[in-house]
């Protein structure tokens, strides 16, 4: 029984779409391409001194060449860091801008779901309100006229709720802190 969300062919394909994607950029990243090319030429004259070093005749001469040898080994060390730390970063970036992102859609996805509960409320709210406001007497459009606007009845419901929880709030604080 496969209790996967996707199939591995889906997997393969969004790993290759990741793997896509994290070249795009780091092609498109300047400090990486940089220490690429810094890497790659390290990496050649590496490769040129190996070369000549290995065309000298005697081992006296051969030797000659060991201090420069070590140095170039140590350059293309050096090179490697250089462009491991700069994909890192590269990484680093996109992972932040993938968190980034998926904050920003959870803030808009909570900012929906608030609006709609806000919507819901005050739908609730106002048929309560217009079935007594008509028992009392008045009329729908009286009604309609008292519930918006500034100084409306929901205005003025939402903010005796507000003052509501932060009454209750601060005589749960000011139990909490009672000597």
């Amino acid at each position: 029984m496969n209790t996967t969300a996707y199939s591995q062919i889906e997997f393969e394909a969004r790993q290759q779409q990741k793997a896509e994607q994290m070249q795009a950029a780091l092609a498109a990243d300047p400090g990486y391409q940089n220490a690429v090319k810094g890497l790659e030429k390290a990496q050649a004259d590496l490769d040129h001194l190996q070369t000549f070093i290995a065309n000298q005749r005697t081992l006296e001469r051969r030797l000659q060449y060991n201090p420069n040898l070590i140095e170039a080994k140590a350059n293309v060390t050096q090179a490697e860091k250089a462009a491991l730390t700069a994909r890192n970063a590269v990484f680093h970036q996109a992972q932040l801008a993938k968190i980034e992102a998926e904050k920003q859609a959870k803030n808009q996805a909570r900012a929906e779901q608030q609006a709609r509960l806000a919507q819901e409320e005050e739908a609730q709210a106002k048929k309560t309100y217009k079935a007594s406001y008509l028992a009392a007497g008045g009329t729908e459009a009286q009604f309609e006229a008292a519930w918006s606007g500034p100084n409306g009845l929901w205005e003025k419901e939402l903010q005796a709720r507000a003052q509501a929880n932060v009454a209750a709030a601060q005589h749960h604080m000011s139990q909490r802190y009672a000597l």
